[in-house]
């Protein structure tokens, strides 16, 4: 508990629309784009593609966001060591401009093959029972594996 008061009182004022969402309605020009509804946990939004489909964004309450960070300072050093070098998404100190960096590293170093893959909706089917099972070889509290 000590670290999730901690991280509560560290975080960093958000200049992003999600901290507009935290106990304040979004304006009227916001809800006219995109539709919104809300439970006790986050906010759930669809906003509408070019194609005519609709891209869902959850935007977590204050409180989540602060166990979703606890546990990110925890999980990290367990998994990142095993993460490849040449991955790039969703990771710490990595971000679009230093993948860029690495694509002409490998370029100027005579590698001609560079494959970039974005998987539509890859993490809506993952089995959740084997991604389950795959942290519990690293993982042995029960409480995080919920």
């Amino acid at each position: 508990m000590v670290t999730v008061q901690r991280l509560y009182h560290t975080l960093p004022a958000q200049s992003t629309p999600s901290s507009a969402f935290i106990g304040h309605p979004p304006t009227t020009a916001i809800t006219a784009y995109i539709s919104i509804t809300k439970n006790e946990n986050s906010y759930a939004i669809e906003i509408p593609k070019a194609d005519g489909g609709v891209r869902k964004l959850g935007i977590p309450t204050v409180l989540d966001r602060v166990c979703q960070q606890a546990l990110v300072q925890r999980l990290e050093p367990i998994f990142e060591p095993q993460m490849r070098d040449c991955s790039f998404g969703y990771r710490a100190g990595r971000s679009p401009h230093k993948a860029m960096r690495k694509v002409w590293q490998e370029l100027h170093a005579g590698n001609v093959w560079i494959v970039d893959a974005d998987l539509r909706q890859y993490f809506d089917t993952i089995d959740q029972d084997t991604l389950i099972d795959l942290m519990a070889e690293e993982i042995s509290d029960s409480r995080v594996l919920q």
